[in-house]
């Protein structure tokens, strides 16, 4: 389900999911332009990529989040 740009959410930030209190914000702290996030099938894990040439996975769980690890050494941007 798509949903409209929140004008409070911080630059970075990704909707991860929907549920019952609407969209969960996810403040990726790239440092560039966020390209693209996605769910593992479970909707347990949050992977964004960004032209910062970097990947971020998140553990989600309900409404929280918890960065876990930084994939680091692509030379360009990653676009998935």
């Amino acid at each position: 389900m798509a949903t409209a740009a929140n004008p409070n959410m911080a630059a970075g930030a990704v909707p991860t999911q929907e549920n019952s209190n609407g969209p969960l914000y996810v403040d990726t702290q790239h440092d560039d332009m966020v390209h693209d996030a996605q769910l593992d099938y479970y909707g347990c894990k949050l992977a964004t990529s960004s032209s910062d040439s970097t990947i971020k996975i998140y553990n989600v769980s309900g409404s929280s989040y918890e960065h876990t690890a930084t994939l680091q050494g692509h030379e360009g941007p990653v676009w998935q």
